[in-house]
């Protein structure tokens, strides 16, 4: 999955994500009561909406217009599924009902291409997790092949739209599968396995196209890690095709179908050779079954670092084949020297003799010459890791990767269609939800304000539930955070006793979390985010680590208790005097990864702390206990074994704690685990369910004995296991009910609850942003 667009690299903050390999697993017990509940749970449940948040973010891996309807565009994301709009970019939703659901692992949400029916709503899909296909334009979707298997590009019979062809495996896929190919007759509905005679058995396939062949049927060629291949038997048996070629790492196909004999253009991946490099886009002559290299002057290697730019778009005019655009995405490896200068899309108007840079300053601006407002321009970069021309009308292209752009005359001049710019300062999205939603946290003095902390695009603040949202103080970011590469929060706390005072966790980009040497930034404000000031870093004596923040109430003279906990440093408490960071280690092991941590709401001074495993970092127990405010740490013998991820106070009990467990077993390959209730501040357990990937964990601070639970999905690495979603208990965790209607996305990273109105609560996921739920139900006081 390296040299497709697997996941989001933003130009200025120049951090890679890494694909997330989580050694997580949910194993459900015959003893837990979940789905269709009985009980108090029964009469509970969670009304859901996106939060709407500021538009776009993630990383598009393909994009496709209807032929026959220009006004309808679909999406697919790395982590966030698919996407759609009818109205030509005004408005857009998510549409992943049967792709996020209790029994898919979360690579369904990585779509790798897709296909529209021209003739109706019909849609096909190839993602990390199999073949789906949908009858109403993504509304629902059912798995047509293969569930589990990773599915690198899929095409159409342009003779014959109902005909498809799909190859599997994705580039850089750590277990390659053995190769397989497929074809569809009835548009998606069933597959038959074809011999794919001559395509080695370990092949990653990058793309496939398909055009009709002078002598009748249909030719496909096939780009994969190791070859170029073509079929002239409509993908029984296949040849290779390398002639003329420096290397045979085929990433992006594209063909020319008008205008006479079909032209096929192939974009190969970019080596370092010498000192140069070896790849750019090649031009195949059928007659000689050979390849011209037209690349040029499209730049292959970074000035000045020389590292080789990767491209993960490429698109032909449909009936101009000397009209070809390219877009650049993310290089496997980055150096700190390089400078970004390349990326974005180009354009050849004459097959390759010359490519232009059409995403510079000069194409970002209106008609009227005023430069282009976007959000993210400038913090994120522009890259093209997709390229789309409107099979309706050629001159409109669509590209872009963190943002979707238009153009409509053909690359000279572009337009924004994924939000809106309100005021210099925020912003208005169109529904494409496509972050990862890291941190939230409600303001106890407005009841309409939310903190909404990302990853990738940091901080915003809402007072009308994301219809708009206030960008974080931009000056400071740039100056402070962005040199850093700190674009991510992981942790916010709101001063309920202090108006305007909030603190905030910054850090470098979520998928390093469990790296015990991530850099780190504490930051607060006393004007409920207007202004800001550095009150934690290494040279305040807060060590490296992903960080969350506990604010304990009730310090002398109002100045609340700030705690971090850090992943790999411990636990450190601010002192108000000095600013420094003191640590509070005391019985804990060397260099401890914590996860998690909470205080007792009626005695602040016993506090429970959660350990993660680190293969770099050796810890037996993973559960501790203090019971004067983390002055000192005891290990709790009779917890569960395994990993903690969560652990939360009851507010109505005192010494009653929850924390979800997860273990795995190297011998058996498993992993079990689950929710557990202790009354006595964990001197003994009781297990309340077997989910074992709780990210999200909640009791409502008014109604005794509602719990929520966030059991969220795997990768396929792991499979075989289901029951992901949002649970909800009305009776202390006997009983669970699964709320995941209206959820886009079911990898949660936690839940809080509105002081104003409990009932009210705001969950982030990872990869379509924060959703607002609304408990109802029994004893709903304020429905």
């Amino acid at each position: 999955m390296e040299s497709r667009p697997v996941s989001r690299f933003t130009a200025r903050f120049k951090v890679v994500t890494a694909a997330i390999v989580l050694l997580l697993v949910l194993g459900i017990s015959a003893g837990c009561h979940c789905g269709d509940a009985t009980g108090p749970a029964l009469n509970l449940s969670i009304r859901w909406e996106p939060v709407g948040g500021p538009g776009s973010g993630g990383y598009i891996m393909c994009c496709g217009v209807s032929p026959g309807n220009s006004n309808v565009i679909l999406l697919g994301g790395d982590v966030s599924g698919m996407h759609r709009t009818e109205d030509g970019g005004k408005t857009w939703r998510d549409c992943n009902r049967g792709l996020a659901s209790p029994h898919n692992s979360q690579d369904v949400l990585d779509i790798y291409d897709l296909e529209i029916h021209p003739g109706g709503r019909r849609v096909n899909i190839a993602t990390a997790c199999g073949l789906f296909t949908s009858g109403d334009l993504g509304d629902t979707w059912s798995n047509s092949l293969c569930e589990g298997t990773p599915f690198g590009a899929l095409t159409a019979d342009p003779s014959n739209p109902s005909r498809l062809w799909a190859g599997t495996g994705t580039w850089g896929d750590p277990e390659k599968e053995e190769f397989a190919f497929f074809q569809s007759s009835d548009g998606g509905e069933s597959w038959e396995e074809l011999p794919a005679t001559g395509i080695p058995p370990d092949v990653e396939v990058g793309d496939i196209v398909a055009f009709h062949g002078t002598a009748g049927g249909s030719v496909l060629i096939v780009a994969t890690d190791t070859g170029i291949f073509r079929s002239t038997d409509e993908g029984r048996s296949f040849t290779r095709l390398e002639g003329g070629l420096p290397h045979n790492y085929g990433t992006r196909l594209s063909v020319t179908r008008e205008g006479g004999e079909p032209t096929v253009f192939l974009m190969l991946y970019t080596h370092p050779t010498g000192g140069g490099t070896s790849g750019g886009v090649f031009r195949l002559d059928l007659g000689t079954s050979s390849w011209t290299d037209i690349t040029s002057d499209l730049p292959l290697a970074d000035n000045p670092s020389g590292e080789p730019i990767q491209y993960g778009a490429l698109s032909s005019h449909p009936g101009d084949p000397g009209i070809i655009y390219a877009g650049t995405e993310v290089p496997d490896d980055p150096s700190e020297e390089y400078s970004w200068d390349a990326e974005g899309s180009y354009r050849t108007i004459n097959g390759g003799g010359h490519w232009e840079y059409i995403t510079g300053d000069d194409n970002l601006k209106t008609r009227s010459g005023e430069k282009l407002e976007f959000w993210d321009i400038e913090s994120m970069g522009l890259q093209g890791s997709f390229i789309t021309i409107d099979p309706n009308n050629p001159s409109v292209v669509y590209t872009g990767s963190d943002q979707v752009l238009r153009s409509v005359d053909g690359g000279d001049l572009w337009e924004n269609i994924y939000s809106d710019v309100v005021t210099p300062t925020s912003l208005r999205g169109r529904g494409l939800h496509l972050l990862f939603a890291t941190a939230a946290a409600f303001d106890p003095h407005n009841k309409e304000k939310i903190y909404l902390g990302y990853d990738d695009v940091f901080l915003f603040t809402t007072e009308d539930s994301g219809e708009t949202v206030t960008i974080f103080d931009t000056d400071f970011y740039f100056e402070k955070l962005e040199p850093e590469y700190l674009n991510m929060v992981s942790s916010i706390v709101v001063d309920k006793d202090n108006r305007g005072v909030v603190c905030v966790a910054a850090h470098p980009q979520y998928n390093y979390r469990h790296n015990p040497s991530l850099p780190n930034m504490v930051l607060k404000s006393n004007d409920g985010g207007r202004s800001w000031e550095i009150i934690g870093n290494q040279e305040r004596g807060l060590p490296d680590g992903f960080l969350k923040l506990l604010l304990v109430p009730g310090g002398p003279e109002g100045v609340n208790a700030v705690y971090a906990a850090s992943y790999g440093g411990g636990v450190f408490q601010l002192n108000p005097g000095d600013g420094e960071w003191k640590p509070l280690n005391q019985g804990l092991p060397e260099s401890p990864p914590v996860e998690t941590i909470a205080c007792d709401h009626d005695n602040r001074s016993r506090m429970m702390l959660g350990l993660n495993y680190d293969e770099k970092i050796s810890v037996e127990k993973r559960l501790y206990v203090s019971s004067n405010g983390g002055q000192s740490w005891n290990a709790v013998e009779g917890a569960p074994r395994g990993d903690v991820l969560m652990v939360s106070f009851d507010p109505h009990r005192s010494g009653t704690a929850y924390a979800s467990f997860q273990y795995y077993d190297p011998d058996e390959d498993t992993v079990s685990g689950g929710l557990y209730e202790s009354t006595d501040m964990g001197d003994s357990w009781r297990q309340l369910n077997s989910f074992a990937n709780v990210t999200a964990l909640g009791v409502h601070p008014e109604r005794e004995g509602v719990l929520l639970c966030g059991n969220s999905p795997f990768y396929s690495s792991v499979g075989g296991y289901d029951g992901f979603g949002f649970y909800i208990s009305g009776d202390g965790g006997s009983t669970w009910r699964i709320n995941n209607t209206g959820l886009n996305n079911l990898l949660f990273t936690g839940v809080e609850f509105s002081p104003s109105d409990p009932d009210t609560i705001v969950v982030g996921t990872l990869g379509n942003g924060f959703y607002l739920g609304r408990i109802g139900g029994r004893e709903a006081a304020h429905d």
